[in-house]
Order: structure tokens, then sequence, then C-alpha cells
């Protein structure tokens, strides 16, 4: 899924570790509002191209493979 110029994977890749992204990481590096992000994160859960994981501290994002 592409985004501007930038695509889902090298999104994700550019978040750092393993390949996860938080909400907040991932409407930083879009440049785009907290609620559209939100938006955005939740149409990519329910097209099945990402999971949703929720640890101790966060809730983060993975691509599906």
């Amino acid at each position: 899924m592409i985004f501007g110029n930038l695509n889902l994977g090298d999104a994700l890749a550019k978040s750092g570790e393993n390949e996860k992204i938080t909400l907040k990481e991932f409407s930083k590096l879009l440049r785009c509002s907290y609620r559209k992000a939100q938006k955005v994160l939740v149409n990519l859960i329910l097209t099945n191209v990402i999971r949703t994981h929720t640890s101790e501290k966060e809730e983060y994002f993975t691509a599906v493979k």
C-alpha cells in the first residue's frame, strides 16, 4: 500500500525494531494527524494487510507476511 511516496513496507522498515510500528510513529512518518493515521491503520487491519499486537506498554502493528 502506498501513501504518497512511502509504502507500508518502508514505513515498517523505518520504524526500527523488528518491523513494528505504533500509531504515534505511523502518524509522524506519514505527517498526518493522529486521527487520520488511526483510520488508515483500521482500514489496513480490516483488509488483513497488518496485524495488531498489544504489549504491556502499548499497541503496535506488523505487516502480514
